[in-house]
């Protein structure tokens, strides 16, 4: 068998590594949007304004 021949048997299982892989990382990037959304998305930050900053630093202004 020549090495065309060697590549040309190759393709079809070099072609579902590439559809397993596209899949893995489909799904590694819905996973880490869903991470994301749920902890780090802008509704779960807080408050930081100056007076809030300063409540939690100082405590509360009498």
């Amino acid at each position: 068998m020549s090495l065309g021949a060697k590549e040309r048997a190759m393709k079809p299982h070099m072609r579902h590594l590439w559809r397993e892989i596209a899949v893995v990382l489909t799904a590694k990037l819905i996973l880490l949007t869903g991470l994301y959304i749920a902890f780090f998305s802008p509704s779960h930050r807080p408050n930081a304004d100056t007076g809030a900053v300063y409540a939690r630093l100082v405590g509360p202004a009498h």
